[in-house]
């Protein structure tokens, strides 16, 4: 639950709220892009793989970086294992999904990783799309903004890599 902004704010919940969230959401990117290293078959899935790994980390730590600015409590480990159990998280891959992608390998991960890692981002859009109607930070709404260009993109590169 993220505490509500004192009146002179120029924030509001579903900022802090959206940020949280999305902290743990790219963390499960994260997680899932470092089965990569040692799984995929496919050069070109292990490259986008570090890419979602590279540009997700550095989201994290702005979003971290904000929350943290604005006097919230930056996600614990505790915290973000806890929200990675959140059903309602749009994209957000089950246990199950995420123990077959662990124990997949060859082209078998990169089917899995790929048409997961798809479903993943286009939860992370949806999201950031919802923010957009709701928020109030700027610098929220451009971190939003960045997560729908940069995903979209991914999705549309990630489709390509699974429909060849």
């Amino acid at each position: 639950m993220v505490p509500a902004p004192p009146e002179s704010a120029d924030w509001n919940a579903a900022d802090a709220g959206y940020l949280t969230m999305m902290v743990a959401h790219h963390r499960q990117a994260l997680d899932l892009a470092e089965l990569a290293e040692t799984r995929a078959a496919n050069r070109q899935v292990l490259a986008i793989a570090r890419s979602i790994e590279q540009g997700q980390s550095r989201e994290i730590l702005a979003m971290v970086a904000w929350l943290v600015r604005h006097d919230l409590p930056e996600p614990t480990l505790d915290d973000l294992a806890h929200l990675h159990d959140l059903d309602g998280m749009q994209g957000m891959l089950t246990a199950a999904q995420v123990d077959a992608l662990a124990a997949a390998d060859g082209a078998e991960f990169d089917r899995q990783f790929l048409t997961g890692m798809i479903a993943h981002h286009r939860g992370a859009v949806a999201m950031a799309d919802a923010l957009l109607g709701t928020g109030e930070d700027v610098r929220v709404r451009e971190m939003a903004t960045e997560v729908i260009a940069t995903q979209n993109g991914e999705i549309s590169r990630l489709a390509a890599l699974l429909a060849g």
